[in-house]
């Protein structure tokens, strides 16, 4: 049935993004590797862990619409289902932005030898450009600051470049106010 179906979707949407390594405490664990360890791992440097236990406001919220969600399909709500799901859309692209964030001053930090860890490099490439299709829509000329910045560097000659986390700053600043629902 539709609904079957429907819920078959949600479930297997809750488990890309929480994963199988986070146990079954209440927050989950560092184990995991998904957007739900992510948003943990990024709440403790944004201000933004729930006051409850372990967890990140935006897992809190992502695990509520999850929830509304599988109301909704019950009930056959699509409208209703419709906007949950636009909800758990921007609640998922949270980490992935704080994390970009993050890795680019990991980035200067590195570059400068505060930091030993040259993988930050690469993660913030892959971050980068999770998010430059909504930077991107958003905002073309800030999209374009952060892949100066967080993607273009990889050649040699380039690799300067990628010590400007006050550009990706500026850049996710201006397209913030632009992306409906962030």
């Amino acid at each position: 049935t539709k609904k079957s179906e429907a819920h078959d979707a949600l479930d297997a949407a809750a488990a890309y993004f929480a994963g199988s390594s986070e146990g079954e405490e209440y927050g989950g664990t560092y184990d995991g590797i998904l957007l739900h360890m992510l948003a943990n791992r990024m709440c403790v440097h944004f201000g933004t862990c729930s006051s409850s236990r372990n967890n990140s406001e935006v897992n809190e919220k992502i695990v509520s619409l999850l929830y509304a969600a599988q109301g909704e399909i019950d009930v056959g709500a699509c409208d209703s289902l419709a906007k949950t799901v636009k909800g758990i859309e921007n609640a998922l692209t949270v980490p992935l932005i704080q994390a970009t964030l993050f890795a680019a001053l990991e980035n200067d930090l590195y570059l400068s030898g505060s930091v030993e860890a040259e993988d930050l490099l690469a993660e913030g490439y892959v971050l980068a450009l999770s998010i430059l299709p909504l930077i991107h829509d958003a905002d073309s000329s800030a999209a374009s600051d952060i892949a100066d910045v967080m993607v273009m560097f990889p050649r040699p000659e380039n690799i300067r470049v990628a010590a400007n986390h006050a550009k990706v700053f500026r850049a996710i600043q201006v397209a913030l106010p632009k992306m409906k629902g962030l």
